[in-house]
C-alpha cells in the first residue's frame, strides 16, 4: 500500500507504505498510529485518539481510502497506478 497521509498536527506529509497502532506514551494507551520509515529504524506518529475504536476507526477509513484508489494490486509490491495521488489527512478527533 501507498498512500500520503497529512499528519495530524499538519507538520508532515508523507507516503506511508505501513500503518500501525501502537501506544501512546503519555497515556500508556493503545491508541496511537503511527508509520515505520528507514528501514523500521524510525517511527512518525500520524495520529492519537482518545480511545484504541477510534484509532481503529480511521484505519478503516485508510482502508477504505485504498479501496477506493485508482491503482489495483497485481502481486505483491507490483501495482498498476493511475489518475492523481491520494491524500488522506488524519482527523484530530
Amino acid at each position: 500500500m501507498y498512500l500520503w497521509i497529512r499528519s495530524q498536527d499538519k507538520e508532515f506529509l508523507m507516503k506511508v507504505d505501513n500503518i500501525n497502532l501502537g501506544i501512546d506514551v503519555d497515556t500508556n494507551e493503545p491508541n496511537r498510529l503511527f508509520t515505520f520509515v528507514g528501514g523500521a529504524i524510525t517511527s512518525f506518529t500520524l495520529g492519537t485518539y482518545k480511545t484504541k475504536e477510534r484509532a481503529l476507526e480511521i484505519l478503516d477509513e485508510i482502508s477504505d481510502e485504498l479501496i477506493s484508489a485508482n491503482y489495483m494490486p497485481l502481486e505483491e509490491n507490483e501495482k498498476i497506478t493511475c489518475g492523481s495521488a491520494r491524500v488522506y489527512k488524519m482527523p484530530e478527533e
